[in-house]
């Protein structure tokens, strides 16, 4: 859902992602957690999937931006972003994992297997 389309400004990212109910934990560069009680399958619906950015995210000009496809191609050639979008979908499924934490919910354990105290 974090297109150009659907976030014209950064304040405006924020509030989208606060009304679907992602958690912010950093408003710039985003990042942003998927809520653990909104989850009920091992499939994360795409407006909860979380977001880490280590650097802010580029504005775009949409109207001419084009997306270069080169190097080791056979074929070398580029899309405007409306050619990108115009593109058909696929669904696939994917297991993604994080090596990050989720800080606030978790604590290492320790080599007995139990939790460590927070300082």
């Amino acid at each position: 859902m974090n297109t150009p389309e659907s976030i014209a400004t950064r304040s405006e990212g924020t509030r989208l992602a606060s009304a679907i109910g992602l958690i912010i934990r950093q408003k710039e560069p985003n990042n942003l957690e998927t809520p653990v009680d909104r989850v009920d399958s091992f499939l994360t619906p795409t407006e909860l999937f979380y977001v880490r950015s280590h650097s802010p995210a580029p504005k775009l000009e949409l109207s001419s931006y084009r997306l270069q496809i080169d190097g080791a191609v056979s074929s070398p050639f580029s899309l405007t972003y409306k050619e990108l979008r115009d593109m058909p979908a696929e669904t696939r499924v994917a297991i993604l994992r994080e090596k990050g934490w989720r800080y606030s919910e978790r604590l290492p354990l320790s080599r007995s297997g139990s939790k460590c105290q927070r300082k």
